[in-house]
This record gives structure tokens, C-alpha cells and sequence, in this order.
């Protein structure tokens, strides 16, 4: 008798179901790229009566009560496509722009200042050839005599010095102007008002601030203002591919195998109708080898497709009888 061995490679692809026909048909597939292991399984659930007249308990009776299928696989090219199946989102492509301003507060690090503080801004991929600016989000006002001020005025002397300074305790300006101190942190009291020096009101790139480009990260450089003030930032971004986590209540689509039994070269093909996904459970993304995605979903029941033909089907080329013989 002869024997047919199976060994499968090949290439798994997914579509979208179009729901405007009947049965619904696919969609345009996607390639999902290098899939190790794809492992279909069946499963019953069954109702057992057992007899009562010989003593023996023995079943008599078993009735189907459901059926399931499921499917495994893993996958190796982590692209957004992917990712937005597995994590049952949805990826878009973010266009290079222009950000005009982009408000970021600013935190202290634990030891009070904000030298080497990373302040995450809302675009990666910033141009590296672009000029980046930063400045202070509310403009100080000029310092003027006899003033009531509240708590967390900001002002700049009459004749600047490139620093502000703002209302720790509020009240009334003197009728002449304080002597301003220059450390940042240092107090001076005005009449009834304590002003407090924030630092700079001007920021370099290179001196104040860096940008790290492809995070789109700012970084403060020495301590140029104090923590718990906003700064204005404009920057120009190249643009990116961002995939949203979470963003719809299921994945149900059609799952397509176009392979070969490499043992004769002959094509094998695996349709699944309606593949319902479940989101992954885990994604190292710190590894040693090459990252992998585990995807498991059911094999849900298509009832507008023929009786018979609603779960999945599979199809080959080349075949052997049991019966036969060599």
C-alpha cells in the first residue's frame, strides 16, 4: 500500500470579509509574511448516557452537543498589519508635519533639578535637519511698581537679564524695583510679594536643550529652568507608522493557506471562512532571537455558506488510496 506523508510549508494570508454578499467573500489578502507553524484542531463537546440495567453503567448513548475548531500560529514579521491583528487595533500612517507648538511640562528630576530630565514629545522621527524651538509657554510680564500679583505671576525685570521670576507668595510690589537675584531657585522679597528665579526665558538647542531625533524625545541640558513651568516646543517630524492597541471588540476574518506537501512539491490549500482572533497574550520585545507573535482564534461557523462547507475546507493536488497497493 502506498503512503502519503505530508510536511507543509507555504504562505498564510488574511482578508477582510466583505459582509455585502452572501456567503461574504473576501477581501483584498495580505501576505503575513514568514509563518512557522500554523496547527489547525477540532473539538467536540458530547452529552454520555449511561445505562441502567446490567450494573455496568456502561454509555449507551452520545450526542454531539457542539463543535469547535481552532487554529494556532505564529508569526515572525512583526509589521504594523500584524501587530494590528494581534493587539486587535488598527495602524495608520502618521504624515511628516510641521508642529507649531506642543505645550510640555516640565518635572523635576529626584534631586530637584531637571539636568538630563527626558520630556517625551507627542511625535518620534524628528527631523534631524530641522531647528527645533523651545520657549517658555506664558510669556512673563515686565515687572512694574505698586502691583498686586498672585500666586504663580511670572514677570522679567524692566531691563532683562534672560531670566524670570515667579510669585511664590502673592501680594503687592514695592515703589522700586528689587535687586534680582541670578541664582536659579534664589527668592527676593518686593513689598508683600516673594518672587522666585525660574531660570532662563530664552532656550539654545545645543546649550539648554537637545532633541533625541528618532524618539522625539527633549532633553534639558545644565538646569536651565526650574521644574513646574510649560514650555512651547515647535519641531518639524518626518512622519511614522502607528499602530493603536485595543481599538475594536473583535477580529473575524478570512484565513487562507496556499502551500505545498514538500514531500511530493504538490499544493495544498486551507480556506477558514470566518477566523475570529483572539488578541495575543504576550510579546517579548526584548529577545535574543528573532520575536515571535502566538496567535489563537476559533473557526466560526459561516452559516450563509452551503451546508456541509461552513467551517473551513481543504483542498490538494495528488492523493493516495488506503485501498490501494504498490
Amino acid at each position: 500500500m502506498a503512503n502519503y506523508y505530508f510536511s507543509g510549508q507555504g504562505i498564510v494570508y488574511v482578508a477582510e470579509r466583505d459582509e455585502s454578499v452572501t456567503p461574504a467573500r473576501p477581501e483584498n489578502f495580505i501576505d503575513l509574511c514568514n509563518v512557522p507553524s500554523l496547527e489547525l484542531s477540532i473539538d467536540i463537546t458530547k452529552f454520555e448516557h449511561k445505562e441502567a440495567k446490567t450494573g455496568q453503567r456502561a454509555i449507551d448513548l452520545t450526542i454531539v452537543q457542539e463543535k469547535n475548531g481552532t487554529f494556532t500560529m505564529i508569526l515572525e514579521n512583526i509589521n504594523s498589519h500584524n501587530l494590528a491583528l494581534a493587539m486587535w487595533g488598527a495602524s495608520a500612517t502618521v504624515a511628516a508635519a510641521t508642529v507649531a507648538s506642543e505645550i510640555v511640562p516640565i518635572f523635576d528630576c529626584a534631586d530637584g533639578s531637571v539636568v538630563g530630565a527626558r520630556h517625551a514629545l507627542d511625535h518620534m522621527n524628528v527631523d534631524p535637519a530641522g531647528t527645533p524651538t523651545v520657549a517658555l509657554a506664558v510669556t512673563p510680564a515686565t515687572w512694574t511698581t505698586i502691583t498686586p500679583y498672585a500666586l504663580g505671576d511670572t514677570v522679567e525685570p524692566t531691563v532683562p537679564t534672560g531670566q524670570f521670576f515667579k510669585a511664590t507668595a502673592a501680594g503687592t510690589s514695592a515703589v522700586g524695583e528689587p535687586v534680582w537675584p541670578t541664582g536659579i531657585g534664589d527668592t527676593v522679597v518686593d513689598g508683600t510679594v516673594t518672587w522666585t528665579n525660574q531660570g532662563t526665558d530664552t532656550f539654545v538647542e545645543g546649550t539648554d536643550f537637545d532633541i533625541d531625533h528618532p524618539w522625539g524625545t527633549l532633553i534639558l541640558r545644565g538646569n536651565p529652568v526650574l521644574g513646574g513651568n510649560d514650555l512651547d516646543v515647535a519641531y518639524d517630524h518626518l512622519g511614522y507608522v502607528q499602530t493603536d492597541a485595543l481599538t475594536v471588540t473583535s477580529q473575524e476574518r478570512w484565513l487562507r493557506f496556499e502551500g505545498l506537501n514538500t514531500v511530493d512539491g504538490l499544493p495544498v490549500l486551507v480556506e477558514i471562512y470566518k477566523a475570529s482572533f483572539d488578541p495575543l497574550t504576550g510579546f517579548a520585545l526584548i529577545n535574543e532571537e528573532i520575536a515571535q507573535i502566538t496567535l489563537n482564534g476559533n473557526m466560526l461557523i459561516d452559516g450563509d455558506r452551503p451546508t456541509g462547507d461552513q467551517f473551513f475546507r481543504w483542498r490538494q493536488v495528488g492523493d493516495v488510496d488506503n485501498c490501494s497497493s504498490v
